[in-house]
C-alpha cells in the first residue's frame, strides 16, 4: 500500500479525489496488467466530504433560490406594486430562464440607484455593500453549479475549481465547514435583513432553508 502522488480517481459527478491511499491489484484477464484500488477507509472518508459538502452545497443553492426569487420580487413591486399585472411581469419575463440571477440583481442596481428613495433609508455605502454581497453570493453559487471539487486525502483539505467569468480564467476556492458556515449567515443576512429594509415590511420566505 502506498500513496499515490497525482493520481485522481473520478466519484460521481463534479467529484475527483487525489494522493489517496491505494494498493495494487492483479488483472484478472491479463497476468502482466494490473490497477490501483483505493483503500476501503480511502473510499469511506472520500464518501463522507462529498455526502457532506453535497447537503452543505443543496442548502446554500437553495437559500440562492430565496434571494432570486426576492430580486424579482423587489423589481416588480417597484413597477406594478398593487397591480394584477405583477403575476404575468413574473410570468413572462421575471420568472423566465432569460431573466438570470445576475440579470435581476443588475437591474436592481441601476433602480435602486437611480430611484434610491423608493427603498427606504438606504445609504450608498449600504446599497454598496448590499450588492457586493450579492455578487460574491453569486458568484459562489455559479461556482458550486459549475466548478470542479478536488479532494486531497492526504492534506484532507478539498477545493473548488471553476471558470470565474469576471475574471475571464480557471479560480478556486478552499471548502470548508466555516466556508459554508459564512455563505449560511451571508444569506440570512441578505435575506432577513436587507430585503426586509427594501420592502418596509417583514419577508415572506416560502421553502426556505435559511435558518
Amino acid at each position: 500500500m502506498e500513496l499515490i502522488g497525482e493520481m485522481e480517481h473520478v466519484i460521481g459527478t463534479g467529484f475527483r479525489v487525489i494522493n489517496f491511499p491505494a494498493f495494487e491489484i492483479q488483472d484478472p484477464s491479463d497476468p502482466d496488467e494490473s490497477y490501483l484500488e483505493m483503500t476501503p477507509e480511502a473510499k469511506k472518508r472520500a464518501n463522507e466530504v462529498i455526502e457532506y459538502i453535497k447537503k452543505s452545497r443543496g442548502e446554500f443553492i437553495s437559500g440562492c433560490v430565496d434571494v432570486e426569487y426576492l430580486l424579482g420580487e423587489s423589481i416588480s413591486r417597484f413597477f406594478l406594486e398593487k397591480s394584477p399585472k405583477r403575476e404575468i411581469l413574473h410570468e413572462l419575463i421575471l420568472d423566465t430562464p432569460f431573466f438570470s440571477f445576475k440579470k435581476k440583481k443588475n437591474i436592481l442596481q441601476s433602480i435602486m440607484k437611480k430611484y434610491p428613495n423608493e427603498f427606504g433609508n438606504f445609504s450608498d455605502e449600504q446599497r454598496n455593500k448590499f450588492f457586493t454581497r450579492l455578487e460574491n453570493i453569486i458568484r459562489k453559487r455559479n461556482a458550486m453549479a459549475h466548478g470542479v471539487v478536488i479532494i486531497d486525502l492526504k492534506s484532507d483539505k478539498a477545493e473548488l475549481q471553476f471558470y470565474d467569468e469576471n475574471k475571464n480564467k480557471m479560480d478556486k476556492l478552499l471548502i470548508s465547514q466555516k466556508f459554508f458556515q459564512d455563505l449560511k449567515e451571508e444569506i440570512s443576512t441578505i435575506v432577513f435583513t436587507s430585503f426586509c429594509d427594501i420592502a418596509h415590511r417583514p419577508t415572506i420566505i416560502v421553502n426556505s432553508e435559511v435558518q
